[in-house]
Parts: C-alpha cells; structure tokens; sequence
C-alpha cells in the first residue's frame, strides 16, 4: 500500500478512536512501552494507569489497527499477515501519534524497543510538543516469550477462530534491542522517568526518575534488565506454567510451520527446566 492509501484509512477511522478520551488539562503525559511481544504489555498498561489514577489515557497497539488493512484476509496466513500488514500498521500508528499530540491527549504507546532510534525520536517528538515522557519496560526472557508467542497465537485461533503470531525475527531483535533502547533513553536523559517490571508485568524491579537533571540511580537499566532476565529463568514455578500450557495447546495446533516452532520453543524451555533442577541438585553444569 501506498502512504497516502493509509492515511486516507485513517481520516475515516480517527474520530472513533478518540471517542471518550478526554484532553488533558494539566501537562499530558506520553507512557512508551518497551518489550517484546507475548511479554505482557498488556498487563502493564493497567500498571501504568494505576500509577496515574486520575488520568484518562488513549492506548495505542499497532496490532490492532491491522485490522483495518484492506485485505485484512491475510490474517488467515500466521506467518505472512505480521510481515504483510507492518507497513500499513507503522503508518497508521504514526499518524494516531501525531493526532494525540495536536489533541493534547494522555497516551500509552505499546512498542518492542527494538531499534533505540524510534523510542528516542518517539520521546522526542512528544517532548517537543510539552509532554512528560516516562518509559515503562518489561525485562522477560528470550525463552518464556518465544513460547509465548505461540501459545497467544493458539489461544486466539480457540476463542476466536483466528490468531496473530508475532515474526520471530522481530522478536530476536527486540530481546537485545530492548537493552540498548533503556541504556539510550537514560543516557539522553529522553524521558522523566524509566520503570522495569519483569515478565508479565508481575514485579516491579526498579524506577528511575530524572530529578532536577539527574537520575535517581546511576547504574544504566541494561544492568537491572539482564540481572532479572537471568533471574527469572531459575523460577521452576514460571518454567512449569509455561511448559504446561504449551503442551495443553499444542495438541491442538493444524498449521505445521507454527506446530514446528512450538516443538522447537518447547523444546528450548525444557531444557531450562531441566538445568535449573540440575544444579538445585548441586550438579555440575552439563553433567548428565
């Protein structure tokens, strides 16, 4: 599609998108979300907003404007749609931004963080325009959303007859973009706040909060990141929910390319499973 074929889209679509959000009467605030998919950034925007009780906030997901693309048919085909409907997707998500800021509207923008540019410009644009900015990041392991994907990707093919699966190359580069992405955003000092919560959004691991110029802590969120990554694939409750559902759903599973990934992604976090219980039981690593 071209540029312009979206934008058209989106004339028609905006008014409804903005229905019942309110403009901010104080200075509007811009939360960006950083992690990669099936990390649980939907539970973290409901930690967001609690966090600003009193805010009406619009959400913005550039998954759900897919919806929109023409020949939205092509969500038949889980491999193809992700990479089909990513330019269109892109382009309606830049233009929703660019209404909100003219509309001084509160905004939640959910995104990998995957190359460090956009967060940055994101940030930027925002600030420009009188907004405070804060990041709010989820530091989950590579293995858990890999798995993850396909079982959401599962899960909505049972509910709704049709699911969305993620490319799992954008989320490789995600899982390391993520860390320099937080790493760039402190060092520019791009927005007023940077908050890190772990995999689904379950625990808070650390705020940092600019103050007067200068961060509340010095150590950069890539060091807090990794820490709890590494941390939270010794969690054996994590592993075993995860290893469960996996096999619950991939029973059920007809396509053979995501019925391979599964087996693969499955595969990979059983064999996490296995080395944290090898050394609970004081073995050496890989000794069998």
């Amino acid at each position: 599609m071209q540029r312009y074929e979206v934008e058209a889209i989106f004339e028609q679509k905006k008014d409804g998108l903005f229905e019942d959000i309110n403009i901010s009467s104080q200075k509007p605030i811009a939360i960006i979300l950083g992690g990669q998919p099936a990390c649980g950034k939907s539970t973290l925007i409901n930690v967001a907003k609690k966090d600003h009780p009193n805010l009406d906030f619009l959400t913005v997901n550039g998954d759900l404007y897919r919806q929109f693309h023409p020949n939205k048919e092509l969500i038949k085909d889980p491999i193809k749609y992700p990479i089909e409907t990513q330019i269109f997707s892109s382009v309606f998500t830049e233009k929703l931004i660019e209404e909100a800021i003219k509309r001084k509207c509160n905004i939640i923008i959910e995104g990998t963080m995957r190359n460090p540019d956009v967060p940055l410009k994101t940030a930027q644009k925002f600030k420009d325009a009188g907004f405070r900015v804060e990041a709010y990041i989820i530091a989950a392991p590579k293995e858990f959303t890999q798995l993850g994907l396909y079982n959401r990707y599962q899960e909505e093919v049972l509910s709704k007859g049709q699911g969305r699966l993620a490319d799992i190359d954008s989320h490789n580069k995600a899982v390391n973009g993520l860390m320099k992405s937080a790493n760039q955003l402190y060092s520019d000092k791009a927005v007023d706040k940077i908050s890190i919560h772990t995999y689904l959004a379950k625990e808070r691991i650390k705020d940092f909060n600019l103050v007067n110029g200068e961060w509340s802590c010095k150590s950069m969120p890539s060091i807090f990141i990794d820490e709890s990554r590494s941390k939270q694939m010794k969690n054996k409750e994590i592993l075993n929910t995860n290893i469960q559902r996996g096999k619950e759903l991939i029973e059920s599973v007809t396509n053979p390319e995501v019925k391979k990934g599964m087996k693969e992604a499955l595969l990979q976090l059983q064999s996490s499973l296995e080395k944290v219980q090898r050394q609970e039981k004081g073995l050496k690593k890989g000794f069998f």
